[in-house]
Parts: C-alpha cells; structure tokens; sequence
C-alpha cells in the first residue's frame, strides 16, 4: 500500500511538471516529427563507445545493407563512409551554441565540413526543433543529400498512459541524457520495431577519479580516437566543477530513462537489444551482434 502510494505521488508530481513544461515550452513542441511507420522492421544504432571498433569489425559489409543510426563525431571516423548511415542524431547544444571552448570549435567544424561534403546519399539529420535556424545547421542544409528533421528534446515524464501519448505525439521524450537515449526514441518513433545498439559502454563509473585538487576527471574515450584520451576535469560553464554525488546523479538519470525507453518499446510492440561486448547498461535483452542478423 505504502509503495502504491509513493509511486501514485511520483507520477503525479513527474505529470505535473511535464504539464508545466509543456505549456511553458508549447512553441518548441510544435516540431516536425511525430511517431510514423516503417516498411523495414529492424535498425542497428550505433553510440560511440570504445567497443565499437570490435564489436562491428567483421559485420561492416552486413551493417551496410542495414538502416543504421550514428551520432556525434561519426562522421570523423573510417566507418562513416563504409556504413553510409540512414540517419544522424545530434543532441549537445555545442553543436549549434556560439559560446564553446576552442577544443569544441574543432570538433563542431570537423562534423559540419564532415557533413556537408562527404555525404553523398540520402541522409536524415535529426536535430532538436529550436536548432533548425542555427548558422552551423545552416551551413549542412547546403548538401542536398541531407534532410534536416527537428524533434522536441523536451524531458517529459509522469503516468505511463500521458507520458506514451506525449512520446508518441513527439511532444517530448525521456530526459535525453546522453544522445543514445534520444537515438533509441527516435528510432521507436520512426517506426522500427527491432533495434540493436552497439557501442553503448556507458562505462562512466570505470572512468572516473578524484584528483588532488578534488575534481572529478574522466576519460571520455570513444571508437573513433586516434590516439590514448588522457583524463581531464568535468567542467562546465554554469558550475565550474562537479561534485561525484551530482555527476553519479546524472547518470542515474540517464539509466533510469532507458527503463523508460523500454516500456514505451513495449507500448509499441517494439524490442531493444544491446549488443554491445563491454557494457554496463543491462535494461536491454542482450545478445551477440552475430545473433541479430
């Protein structure tokens, strides 16, 4: 009785909040993609974990023929042009904000040149809505290949029956912690009904130390590094460290809404494996990558 109530409280309160939001963010809501079917059943998302590289290395000309999702930095990688990805996901304001380190400029012109001029098949980009005026967004709306679609990343939560039809009507998702996290949801609201993710580590907790200064310092690595990622501090503009109970917090957040992916999976009829070897997100039925073909 007592678990029913608290339960009832914590939906209500999350449905509550999500109504707020909703009415206060209404104009970025009113966005280009809503849940739609798909004639092919099964896609393969790809994150950037340092897994990757293995994980796929003897399924390339398989993933090939495979409608695949990839996000961030792909496109600086050797697979990007092997794989010809169907769609690209971005997520981190960095890619469209003006105020970003020199490190992140590099990057950001790495991916818009990356886009821009390698790409020479047909290609969805998927951004989220209030980033379609960005000057960067701009620049890769010059490659005709690339269809540039908008999503509400607004984090939505609350009762089961509000939060499927909000998700569905792509008025939000679940908090879109990490780019994987909104990967999965556009791939369910693009109508696949099979997805398999590779590369998703999500090794946070291997990665992190405290240093001598009590900053929290992580090695961020991914698949597509050329050489040893050395660790640095978790910084950021707002606060200038973190501490590890607010950095722990945040990947709890971010676990919790791939429980949330996988129920509304479920809704739709839909099913999540993680294929990836070297991983500690264990909400998915796992198989091998060798099984899903």
């Amino acid at each position: 009785m007592i678990s029913f109530i608290a339960s009832f409280c914590y939906n209500f309160f999350y449905t509550f909040k999500s109504i707020v939001k909703i009415v206060l963010f209404l104009p970025t809501c009113k966005n280009q993609y809503m849940y739609r079917h798909c004639e092919n059943n099964v896609a393969y998302i790809l994150a950037d974990g340092p897994s990757l590289t293995n994980d796929i290395g003897n399924h390339i000309q398989l993933l090939s023929k495979k409608d695949t999702f990839v996000m961030n930095q792909f496109v600086v990688s050797d697979l990007f042009l092997c794989l010809k990805p169907k769609y690209y996901v971005l997520v981190d304001p960095v890619y469209w904000i003006d105020t970003i380190s020199d490190t992140e400029i590099d990057f950001v012109v790495a991916l818009v040149d990356g886009l821009k001029n390698l790409v020479y098949w047909d290609m969805t980009l998927f951004i989220p809505i209030f980033a379609l005026k960005a000057e960067r967004i701009r620049l890769i709306k010059e490659n005709a290949h690339i269809n540039i679609i908008g999503y509400s990343s607004l984090s939505l939560n609350g009762f089961r029956f509000c939060r499927n039809y909000w998700y569905k009507k792509n008025t939000g998702m679940p908090s879109p912690q990490t780019v994987l996290n909104a990967s999965i949801f556009l791939a369910l609201n693009s109508g696949y009904k099979e997805i398999n993710v590779l590369g998703a580590d999500h090794t946070f907790i291997k990665q992190l130390s405290v240093g001598y200064d009590n900053l929290i310092y992580r090695e961020d690595s991914h698949f597509y590094d050329k050489e040893k990622v050395e660790k640095v501090a978790i910084v950021d503009g707002v606060a200038k460290d973190w501490t590890i109970e607010r950095w722990l917090i945040t990947v709890s957040k971010m676990f919790r809404s791939h429980y949330i992916l996988k129920d509304y999976a479920k809704h739709l009829g839909a099913k999540i494996y993680n294929l990836t070897s070297d991983t500690l997100l264990d909400v998915y039925e796992r198989r091998k990558i060798e099984d899903s073909f």
